[in-house]
């Protein structure tokens, strides 16, 4: 049974889903999807966790963007806040894309006790040597690669959600393209103090493996694992996930 919320965290309104029982474990998104599009993965990981996936502001039906200049400082301080709203206690806290640089952000705050461990999914970082064109391009790439690897699964998880971000938060959506393009939460990544899990998809040419390697020589307990997919596996492909989860 999937439970939907409402909550107001520093003046914010926070749209997500939870779903399951056991250990948390909390799922932060990527650019331009939101929770709804987790429905899969929140099935198949609630089969163990009590799961949390909450929508990023500016994405599907959490708040708008507050500000143009709310950047992944900000994200990451917002969501900190709302994991110790919920009260949620050594719980896991996983990130992919650009949700994997907020997760870091959010992970160097937290107080001991509140996350067990990280785990990053071809996560955003680092920077990228890439004109505008290139970004264009490499995502149109990975798009043709989502479509090929599930079908099914990317209109349901991706491109769905694309097409209701991009009616409903059509400044946020490109305002944070933007963002995107240019992070590097290094600095931040240094302060994480909890073992750090990267696994990267063997096919995303995306996100080069590159930042991978960047964020692992920046964060203390950090290791990287090459896995089968495309860089939006997880969305695609749930069940390699929750294989991993269960080593």
């Amino acid at each position: 049974m999937h439970t939907e919320h409402s909550h107001h965290v520093n003046g914010l309104h926070i749209h997500s889903y939870s779903a399951g029982a056991g250990e948390p474990l909390v799922f932060l998104h990527g650019w331009s999807v939101h929770a709804g599009g987790t429905r899969h993965l929140r099935e198949l990981l609630a089969q163990q966790h009590h799961v949390y996936t909450p929508s990023l502001v500016g994405h599907g039906k959490s708040q708008a963007m507050p500000r143009p200049d709310f950047g992944v400082q900000d994200f990451g301080k917002l969501y900190s806040d709302w994991i110790l709203h919920l009260g949620l206690q050594d719980a896991t806290l996983v990130g992919h894309s650009f949700g994997g640089a907020v997760a870091m952000v959010a992970a160097a705050q937290l107080p001991a006790g509140v996350l067990r461990k990280l785990i990053l999914i071809d996560p955003l970082g680092a920077p990228i040597a890439r004109t505008a064109t290139g970004w264009n391009v490499q995502w149109l790439q990975k798009e043709l690669q989502n479509i090929a690897h599930a079908p099914h699964k990317y209109m349901q998880n991706v491109v769905k959600p694309f097409g209701y971000n991009l009616a409903r938060n059509t400044r946020d959506l490109f305002r944070l393209a933007d963002e995107c393009k240019h992070l590097d939460v290094r600095e931040e990544a240094k302060n994480i103090s909890v073992p750090v899990t990267i696994l990267w998809g063997e096919q995303d040419t995306f996100v080069p493996v590159s930042v991978g390697e960047e964020l692992v020589a920046a964060i203390p307990q950090a290791t990287l694992h090459r896995v089968p997919g495309v860089h939006d596996w997880p969305l695609l492909r749930p069940e390699g996930l929750v294989a991993f989860l269960g080593k």
